[in-house]
């Protein structure tokens, strides 16, 4: 599989069910969590993560997306094959997806957020 180029992101994420984010367990993978993952959701796209840290607290908030040990390759594609038979649950992670990074992640709650510390200092 080739890289996909920045313009046809959003395409080829949106012709898929589902998205994956497979994370090597890591201390920096353990804080941040990758922007790709909002990339993903605010398609409306639910998403299976190897990984843990701070995305753990997202999909637990949002309920769009299943957590994975790192590494455990079984548990991914269970997780995957869950999804696929479970249409109804990858749909309804799908909308949480969506609703989760309009509500707190969109360039509209970034702008409110960002001058509301800029009134605090003034």
């Amino acid at each position: 599989m080739e890289l996909t180029k920045e313009n046809d992101l959003v395409s080829r994420i949106n012709n898929s069910d589902l998205t994956l984010l497979p994370l090597i367990s890591s201390n920096v993978s353990k804080t941040p969590h990758p922007s790709k993952i909002f990339e993903y959701m605010a398609c409306g796209k639910p998403v299976i993560c190897a990984g843990a840290g701070a995305i753990e607290d997202i999909f637990s908030r949002s309920e769009a997306g299943i957590i994975v040990p790192s590494g455990d390759l079984e548990k991914f594609t269970k997780s995957i094959l869950h999804l696929y038979h479970n249409r109804d649950i990858l749909d309804k992670m799908g909308i949480n997806a969506r609703k989760y990074t309009v509500e707190n992640h969109s360039m509209d709650v970034y702008m409110k957020n960002f001058n509301k510390i800029l009134n605090s200092l003034s």
